[in-house]
């Protein structure tokens, strides 16, 4: 099937604007790889009068595919105003990650991409999800090195921003990424599969090169960032101190490390 493209751009990449234009921030989407996953997971006819909620839908794209499929979809965004701008007669639920929230109902099937690493809590987050599913895809960046517990912050984030012929140097950023109330968690995939374990899930985790987002051509001054899930700790933080990382950011092309699950709760 024919993916749908975010405007006319790359998908898989986010271009920060550089300040000393004064140009408008771009978000690139890396929605296509992580949708021909599920679909290859469940194959296309099993959307077929399923019911979807995807969790933090943003513009909407992914959910839409699966309705493309047969599938009835239910949208979710914390910021209802991304809610507003959905051109779609299908359901729209505005649900803060951080408070609770409870539906009498359940959905065959939960899309949860990109939102995690959002929220202020993730075990809360994950277990109000499950009360409304008992099927997940997972989506996430995480931390690349392994830490005891998750980190939660509440703060704005702040950015490199490349001008020609200067030194890089940090900017403030006034818009934040996660849109509602600014918060950050950093954890790794271990902490979610302990949580998983605890709670009596199965899941596969997908350690796959095709839901990698590739680099594109890469313009001068401007900062892209790079998806990448089939990463080794090793290849981020070697053992051996005389030995490399093989993975890495390089400036101005971010790398960010991220998990794809898919979860269920068994019958």
């Amino acid at each position: 099937m024919k993916m749908i493209k975010y405007e006319d751009n790359v998908e898989g990449f986010f271009k920060f604007a550089n300040k000393t234009t004064n140009a408008v921030d771009t978000m690139y989407l890396p929605t296509e790889n992580r949708v021909k996953k599920v679909i290859e997971v469940k194959g296309e006819e099993w959307f077929k009068g399923k019911t979807i909620l995807e969790l933090g839908t943003c513009h909407g794209l992914i959910g839409r595919h699966f309705e493309k499929l047969g599938a009835t979809v239910t949208y979710a965004d914390g910021r209802q105003e991304l809610l507003d701008a959905i051109d779609t007669d299908s359901e729209k639920l505005c649900i803060n990650h951080n408070e609770e929230w409870s539906y009498d109902r359940k959905w065959d099937l939960i899309i949860h991409f990109g939102t995690l690493y959002h929220v202020k809590n993730i075990y809360d987050d994950l277990r109000r999800a499950f009360n409304h599913t008992g099927e997940m895809f997972l989506e996430s960046a995480v931390n690349a090195r392994p830490t005891e517990e998750p980190k939660f912050r509440q703060e704005k984030y702040s950015y490199i921003d490349y001008a020609p012929n200067q030194e890089a140097h940090m900017l403030k950023n006034e818009r934040v990424f996660n849109g509602v109330d600014q918060w950050e968690a950093s954890f790794n995939d271990k902490h979610v599969e302990d949580y998983l374990d605890e709670t009596g899930k199965t899941y596969t985790r997908y350690d796959d090169e095709d839901l990698n987002t590739p680099f594109a051509v890469i313009t001068e001054h401007e900062c892209y960032r790079r998806d990448i899930y089939n990463w080794k700790t090793e290849q981020v933080h070697p053992t051996n101190p005389k030995q490399s990382a093989t993975l890495g950011s390089v400036p101005p092309n971010f790398i960010h490390f991220r998990r794809f699950w898919h979860i269920e709760t068994p019958k």
